[in-house]
């Protein structure tokens, strides 16, 4: 059932690998192995190339 204010958002399959990266740098900025800031734009980078690999399939 779709309602008026909800956003329809993307099925992907590979989700928990998305998960688990954007985990993995977010340990790291946990541990001071890095930056947080370094840690979030790499978080973002490795699950938008998953995500883009994921789309690409699809075409």
């Amino acid at each position: 059932m779709r309602r008026q204010d909800s956003k329809p958002y993307p099925i992907v399959t590979n989700y928990q690998e998305m998960m688990n990266v954007i985990g993995e740098e977010l340990v790291r900025a946990f541990k001071n192995e890095k930056l947080a800031k370094e840690a979030l734009a790499d978080a973002q980078r490795r699950a938008q190339e998953l995500l883009d690999a994921e789309s690409a399939k699809r075409k």
